[in-house]
């Protein structure tokens, strides 16, 4: 747990950034782990502003921010990887359940607490408006 609070949390996913960053200058097969993609633009979104204090002109540094992670993660997309299928996997995937929003919500809080003041306020509405007798089948 403490080498996943320094290493993960603590530094920023550092140490996978860099070995990404690496593997796509080396034209490696890079498969990017798509939540941390999603963080960053999440995080960008709710820290900068969308427009210029006191003014109408639009804040294109975020913008900028929010293209620069989209086209990293086009360049993933693009390149071709020789990897040959796995059935069982591809089955598991398939079968696996779907979460809803609110299960997803459900599951993330159950194994992290909220940081942010929006997520805070975000758990808060979801732990008010769950009934107490609910099933985590009705979160699929």
């Amino acid at each position: 747990k403490q080498w996943y609070q320094r290493r993960v949390r603590g530094e920023n996913f550092k140490t996978y950034r860099t070995a990404l960053r690496n593997a796509s200058e080396q034209h490696t097969c890079v498969i990017p782990f798509f939540t941390i993609l999603v963080k960053d633009i999440h995080t960008i979104n709710e820290i900068k502003k969308t427009r210029i204090d006191n003014t109408e002109l639009i804040n294109f540094e975020k913008c900028w921010e929010l293209a620069r992670h989209l086209e990293e993660f086009q360049k993933f997309q693009a390149g071709v990887c020789d990897l040959q299928a796995d059935g069982s996997l591809q089955d598991d995937i398939l079968k696996a359940e779907v979460l809803t929003e609110e299960g997803m919500y459900f599951s993330s809080y159950s194994i992290e607490e909220p940081v942010t003041e929006n997520d805070k306020k975000r758990y808060k509405a979801f732990l008010e408006k769950r009934p107490t007798t609910r099933t985590t089948s009705q979160f699929f």
